[in-house]
């Protein structure tokens, strides 16, 4: 008699049933290279306080070492813990770096969220995984911002330039800009 169970995975499928079997086979091989290096902290202490601290919300990895040496715990204490948070899956820079790309896409350009996950510590590379899907959808990003702030074209030049300078420090381009305020689509 075989057994089923539901995997709740963080995948976009959402939940799959495996059987036991496939379950034990793709947890052990997923993560099996990760675990046989990382090793569970012994700090009892900072293991708690990084488990609540993910428990939250998710950090990138850099941001989570600055939070917790930060509370006072030794560097290598630390980022004996960030590996291991990574070897259980507990910290994912892809999965921080997709989450904080969505949620400051709703008011900035792809360009401001680019740099803002530079400044929380996010490698380049996942930076331009996720650009494409930013810049995809960013003329109507930016026609939505503009139009919940000023609602109508701009009657003179001081108003324009008012309205260019808005969208940039949005992070937008200047040909974007233009496509929006003059009103044209692409």
């Amino acid at each position: 008699m075989r057994r089923w169970y539901a995997c709740n995975a963080r995948v976009s499928a959402g939940v799959f049933f495996a059987t036991h079997e496939n379950v034990c086979a793709i947890g052990n091989a997923v993560n099996e290279s990760l675990k046989q290096a990382a090793i569970k902290p012994t700090n009892r202490e900072l293991l708690s306080r990084a488990l609540a601290m993910i428990s939250r919300r998710d950090f990138s990895q850099e941001e989570f070492s600055a939070k917790l040496i930060g509370e006072g715990f030794e560097k290598l204490e630390v980022a004996e813990a960030a590996e291991w948070c990574l070897a259980e899956g507990f910290l994912n820079e892809t999965r921080y770096v997709e989450g904080a790309a969505r949620r400051l896409s709703v008011k900035f350009g792809a360009s401001r969220v680019a740099h803002a996950l530079r400044g929380k510590g996010v490698t380049a590379d996942a930076i331009a995984d996720v650009l494409p899907g930013l810049k995809e959808n960013e003329l109507e990003q930016a026609r939505a911002i503009w139009l919940r702030k000023f609602r109508e074209p701009p009657v003179d030049a001081n108003a324009k330039a008012k309205q260019i300078r808005f969208l940039q420090s949005r992070g937008f381009t200047f040909a974007t800009i233009k496509l929006v305020i003059s009103g044209e689509t692409m």
